[in-house]
């Protein structure tokens, strides 16, 4: 069972946090997970009597800002420089998905389920790292160790964060989260948690005006393995014809993506929300064709037109990046420019 050290709050009280705010805060482009779990864990904090408040680094999904509303819960704040900031991370753990300014900020702590990143702490900082369904499940846990309240607003928040990122309990679900899920719906006092999901779900394919940029980050992450740096876009719609109208949007964009970003890979995940099993897929799109070659070179599925697609969906934390990663490690360390990549 994935557990904090018994002495979490010992540690977390030996770090002089002098009149600073600590501020909690998750990656960019924020879900409901790193919401969620800086809320729950703002909250930790201020019962252990330190000042913290929760941040995010931009505005919300759609689907975050219907449970909030929902819940009645005001979103966190703003904070789009860390700079001079006493921070502490949740649900991400790399510089590139850190708010700008964090090399200059002063790192406490990080919770995170993902791989383990770039990120230098100090000798003071404390760390907690698993490969949970979501980064408040390891939220939770810090409660347990720390032998604190869970009020209902925490555990809805929270509750909010574990349906997002395991997919209502059917994706990625360790012990721990049905240990969190568990304990955090009788307290979160949801009527019906499986209708509340589906309206998450559902508010988060409603783009609404978005243009295909603004769709394209609103769930967008970067990674840089071997020195070739890439790009996942995360995007969801409902049915799979509405399937393939995103994921031409996502496709028409990322030429003039590409040509505007320092990147050498960019791709697309265009997911079914559809709560049809039997319509389970998931398409991909790339950019440029090398980025085509390297997902032929992993998966096959190409549909010898623009696409590949699966007939179930992957996770982008555990199934994509891991792929991806241990592709290009493959590759050569040589001169790697945007004309393309070349395999040993």
């Amino acid at each position: 069972m994935t557990a904090f050290p018994d002495n979490l709050k010992q540690k977390i009280l030996s770090i002089d946090t002098g009149n600073e705010v600590t501020i909690v805060i998750g990656h960019k482009n924020p879900d409901s997970d790193s919401v969620g779990s800086a809320i729950a864990f703002a909250s930790l904090l201020h019962q252990l009597g330190i000042s913290a408040i929760a941040a995010v680094s931009g505005k919300l999904n759609s689907e975050t800002a219907y449970a909030l509303d929902a819940f009645g819960i005001s979103a966190p704040v703003i904070l789009d420089n860390a700079s001079g900031k006493q921070i502490i991370l949740v649900d991400h753990n790399t510089y590139a998905q850190a708010v700008d300014g964090i090399k200059e900020a002063r790192i406490i702590g990080i919770i995170d389920h993902h791989e383990g990143g770039d990120i230098r702490l100090n000798d003071q900082a404390y760390i907690h790292h698993a490969l949970t369904g979501a980064s408040a499940t390891l939220v939770f846990l810090a409660y347990r160790a720390c032998n604190a309240e869970i009020s209902r607003n925490t555990a809805r928040v929270m509750l909010m964060s574990i349906l997002s990122d395991t997919r209502n309990m059917k994706r990625n679900v360790t012990d721990a989260d049905r240990e969190a899920y568990e304990t955090l719906k009788d307290i979160a006092e949801i009527e019906d948690i499986d209708a509340f999901y589906r309206n998450m779900a559902y508010a988060l394919t409603s783009y609404g005006t978005l243009s295909n940029r603004e769709i394209f980050e609103t769930d967008y992450k970067e990674y840089e393995v071997s020195g070739i740096r890439f790009c996942i876009a995360d995007v969801n719609a409902y049915g799979e014809e509405n399937v393939i109208e995103l994921a031409e949007r996502m496709d028409e964009l990322m030429a003039l993506y590409y040509d505007e970003s320092d990147l050498d890979l960019i791709f697309a995940i265009i997911n079914n929300k559809s709560d049809d099993e039997s319509e389970n897929m998931m398409y991909m799109a790339a950019f440029p064709e090398s980025a085509k070659d390297l997902l032929q070179k992993i998966y096959g599925n190409y549909d010898r037109n623009r696409f590949f697609i699966f007939r179930k969906n992957l996770s982008r934390k555990t199934d994509i990046v891991p792929a991806l990663t241990a592709a290009l490690k493959q590759l050569t360390t040589g001169t790697q420019e945007k004309t393309g990549i070349t395999s040993q």
